[in-house]
């Protein structure tokens, strides 16, 4: 019968096995153990000489290379147009908050990192500014300035930096809000650190007074420094974006109707402290509005009594008193909002989101007896408005 190599190279030529001959295995004598037949050794010796090789020629030392390119990559992000409200605080967010997008590196350059366990590799993010936090701000974390006084910028990093990923690195002291440290000091089993994009959240931060107009936002925000085989400076980062004041225009007809006619009343009608006629309407509108609809400013109004008007009671039952040229006496004009509810006097309210085009504030005024006794003849109020943007 043909004869089975028993080697692992090429098969060897067949030769002729003599007749009668037991090719059965042998067994060890009080033993379980029983031998393989000579082929299935040589099979298996076979399948292990490759992998022993592959083993041999495999590298056991971490690394970090580029594949391909050559430090730094360079990052964008390109926020858009954002709004802010002409009279926003210091502090407040300006667009969207913690808007989250993946990006990727001009160049196409990959960073890639194997840790065998046996070193500790550190990934510094740097701000490219020295970061501010507002004490009174809307986010307690770092604010990075961009070129635009008064605009700066709240930067959080997810993976390859958050640890959500197998491969990544860990924030040293938890928190991914640039600027931070992160290590890798675990063994890469099945995978490797690979740095081509990042998801990021961006939130732009109210710092200071903007001057009027159009701003325009291209900063260099923070770098990466890997400090692992001579990499150095890895990743360099910029925002860019624009940013526009959320403002009305307020003309001459703005108040309509004005004056407010509040009609012609019997003294007999006023039937004691708290009588109210009935409301006159009257509307306040704002034109060429700019705002983004994403952002929900809102117009807010103040008004301040003039010409002797001034509060009579608590400032937030928006009972004015009447001019001094006025003669009726015993009553005063509550201004009210639509719904109905008294319009505070001398404090800011929050009226009506801003819309792109034309925004109106619509209120309401009556006549409300003050005393018991009430003195007819001409009783007229005078008020100051005072349109902010939040």
């Amino acid at each position: 019968m043909p004869g089975r190599t028993g080697s692992c190279g090429p098969a060897a030529q067949p030769r002729l096995l003599p007749a009668g001959l037991d090719l059965q295995p042998a067994s060890f004598r009080g033993s379980d153990m029983t031998l393989f037949p000579r082929s299935v050794l040589a099979a298996l010796l076979c399948l292990a000489g490759p992998m022993s090789q592959a083993l041999a020629d495999a590298d056991p030392q971490s690394y970090c290379r580029w594949l391909p390119g050559s430090s730094p990559m360079t990052m964008e992000y390109n926020l858009g147009t954002r709004y802010v409200p002409l009279n926003a605080r210091v502090g407040d967010f300006i667009g969207p908050p913690d808007k989250g997008v993946p990006i990727v590196n001009n160049e196409r350059y990959k960073l890639q990192c194997r840790n065998e366990g046996d070193v500790v590799m550190t990934f510094t993010l740097n701000a490219s500014r020295p970061p501010i936090v507002l004490g009174h701000s809307a986010t307690s974390n770092p604010i990075i300035p961009t070129n635009v006084p008064g605009i700066g910028a709240v930067l959080r990093l997810e993976s390859p930096f958050s640890g959500d990923g197998t491969s990544d690195f860990l924030p040293v002291a938890g928190s991914t809000y640039v600027p931070f440290v992160a290590q890798r000091k675990e063994r890469h089993y099945f995978s490797h650190f690979e740095l081509y994009g990042m998801y990021h959240y961006v939130t732009l931060v109210k710092t200071g007074e903007l001057p009027p107009g159009i701003h325009h936002v291209d900063a260099e925000m923070f770098t990466g420094h890997l400090d692992f085989n001579n990499i150095g400076l890895a990743l360099r980062y910029r925002l860019r974006g624009t940013v526009i004041q959320s403002q009305c225009s307020i003309g001459h007809d703005a108040v309509m109707p004005n004056p407010v006619d509040l009609g012609e009343w019997e003294q007999s009608a006023f039937t004691g402290p708290g009588f109210t006629t009935t409301p006159a309407a009257f509307q306040i509108t704002l034109s060429a509005c700019q705002t983004d609809p994403d952002q929900n400013a809102v117009a807010t109004l103040e008004l301040t009594g003039k010409n002797g008007s001034t509060p009579i009671g608590p400032g937030d039952q928006g009972v004015l008193g009447l001019t001094t040229d006025s003669v009726a006496q015993g009553v005063g004009i509550q201004l009210l909002k639509e719904d109905g509810t008294p319009m505070p006097l001398d404090k800011e309210q929050s009226m009506v989101a801003l819309s792109n085009g034309t925004t109106v504030m619509k209120l309401k005024a009556h006549y409300i007896q003050t005393e018991h006794r009430v003195k007819a003849g001409k009783a007229n109020g005078a008020l100051n408005f005072t349109v902010r943007y939040r």
